[in-house]
C-alpha cells in the first residue's frame, strides 16, 4: 500500500500536474494541502475520472485539505480538530481555517468507483488487509511573522493537535497523521539552518513541540528510513531555491505505534518539482505492508530488500541503472570525438619521438679532431 501527502499549492490551478503524477506513480491513498478552493470548487469529478474518491475540506483562496483513496471514497470521521471552541487569529475560528481532516481507509464494500462513477457491493483497493486505516491530513499553521499573533495562532493550534494527537498515539488500530507541517525538525531539515534561527518553520518553540508529539509514540517515516539523509520536500519560487537545492523538509508522514511496524519504504518524488506550472512542494510517500510483520518492524522491513533502505522501488532502481548506461555511453562517444586519449602514442607522436631519438644518438657520437699544425710539421721528415 503506497500512501502519500503532497502540498498542492491550488488544487484547480495545479490540476494538470496532480493528476499526471496520479497517473505515472498510482498511490493509494493521497493527503493534499493548499486546496485554495472553496467546497463547491474541488475538482471532485476530475478526480473520480483518474479514479480517485475524495473527501474535502474547502475553503476560498488559502487553506483547505483532502484526502484521496484509488477506486474507492474514504470515510469521513471529521473535519476540524475536536473542539467547539478553537483558537482565533483576525476574528476566525482555528477550525474555519480548513486545516485538518480525518478519514477511514477500507477495502470493505460500500461507495466504490466504477468508470469515474459511485457504485457499490465492490470491494475497494489500497487499503490494509486486516484493520481500516485512520488518516488524518493536516495544514500546521505558517506562523511567521514571529513573534506575533500568527505565530502564537500555531503554538496554540499545535497544542490542539497534541491533545487529539495524544488519543490516536494510544490507539489499537493503525493511524497516520500526514500533512504540511511547516516544521523542519533538526538541522539536517534545512539546507542553511543559520539562516532559519527566527523563523516560524525553525522556532525552538515549534522544533519542542514536533518532539513532543514524537515522544507521544509517533514515527517519522521518511526520517526513520534516511536518518542521515539531506532530504528536503520544499523548495521557494525564489533565488533558484530549486536549482540549487536550497530546500526544507516540512512535509511529514508520522505513524503510531500500531502501524509503524508496516513501514516498509519512503522516499520523495523530487522530479515532479522540476515540473512545468507546479507547486513548490514534491509529493512524500510511504509503502506499508498490508499485513503486520510476525515479529518484525522496521528492521524487518529493511531485510526485505533495498527498497526499504533507500526509497526506491525496483523500478526506480532499473531507471537509475538505465540512465547510469546512458551516461557512460555519452561519455564515451564523446571521448572518440575528441580523438586519443592524453598520453596515448600517435604516429604523429611516435615520428616525433623517433627524430628526437635519433638526434641525441648523433650527438654522443664523438667528433674525430684534427691534428693540430705543429704536430702535422713535426711529423714530417727532416731534410
Amino acid at each position: 500500500m503506497r500512501l502519500a501527502t503532497y502540498n498542492v499549492n491550488g488544487i484547480n490551478g495545479r490540476l494538470p500536474v496532480l493528476l499526471r503524477w496520479l497517473a505515472e506513480t498510482r498511490p493509494d491513498v493521497v493527503c493534499l494541502q493548499e486546496l485554495k478552493a472553496p467546497q463547491e470548487r474541488f475538482p471532485e469529478g476530475a478526480l473520480a475520472a483518474a479514479g480517485y474518491g475524495a473527501v474535502w475540506h474547502g475553503q476560498k483562496a488559502w487553506n483547505g485539505v483532502a484526502i484521496l483513496q484509488r477506486g474507492a471514497v474514504p470515510r469521513l470521521v471529521r473535519r476540524g480538530l475536536p473542539g467547539e471552541e478553537g483558537p482565533v487569529w483576525d476574528g476566525v475560528a482555528g477550525d474555519a481555517h480548513s486545516r485538518y481532516i480525518e478519514a477511514e481507509i477500507d477495502g470493505a464494500a460500500g461507495r466504490t468507483l466504477s468508470g469515474g462513477k459511485l457504485s457499490g457491493g465492490k470491494r475497494a483497493g489500497g487499503a490494509l488487509a486486516d484493520a481500516p486505516l485512520l488518516v488524518g491530513c493536516l495544514y500546521m499553521p505558517n506562523g511567521n511573522p514571529a513573534p506575533g499573533p500568527k505565530f502564537d495562532y500555531k503554538l496554540a493550534w499545535f497544542a490542539r493537535l497534541h491533545a487529539h494527537a495524544a488519543t490516536l498515539a494510544r490507539a489499537a488500530r493503525p493511524v497516520v497523521l500526514a500533512g504540511d507541517w511547516n516544521v523542519m525538525p533538526t538541522d539536517l531539515d534545512v539546507y542553511k539552518p543559520e539562516r532559519w534561527v527566527d523563523d516560524a518553520l525553525f522556532r525552538p518553540e515549534v522544533r519542542d513541540a514536533f518532539a513532543r508529539l514524537a515522544r507521544q509514540g509517533w514515527t517519522d517515516a521518511l526520517r526513520t528510513l534516511h536518518p542521515g539523509e539531506k532530504i528536503y520536500t520544499f523548495w521557494d519560487y525564489f533565488r533558484f531555491a530549486w536549482p540549487r537545492n536550497a530546500g526544507l523538509r516540512i512535509d511529514h508522514l508520522m505513524l503510531n505505534r500500531a502501524l509503524a511496524p508496516r513501514l516498509c519504504a519512503a522516499g520523495v518524488d523530487r522530479e515532479v518539482r522540476g515540473w512545468e506550472k507546479t507547486s513548490d512542494h514534491a509529493p512524500v510517500w510511504i509503502e506499508l505492508s498490508a499485513a503486520g510483520p510476525s515479529g518484525g518492524s522496521r528492521a524487518g522491513a529493511r531485510k526485505r530488500g533495498g527498497a526499504a533502505k533507500t526509497g526506491t522501488s525496483k523500478k526506480g532502481a532499473a531507471k537509475k541503472k538505465e540512465a547510469k548506461r546512458k551516461v557512460a555511453a555519452k561519455k564515451k562517444v564523446a571521448a572518440r570525438k575528441k580523438g586519443p586519449k592524453a598520453g596515448r602514442a600517435t604516429p604523429a607522436k611516435k615520428k616525433v619521438a623517433a627524430k628526437k631519438k635519433a638526434a641525441a644518438r648523433k650527438k654522443a657520437v664523438p667528433k674525430r679532431r684534427a691534428a693540430p699544425a705543429r704536430r702535422q710539421a713535426a711529423a714530417k721528415p727532416s731534410r
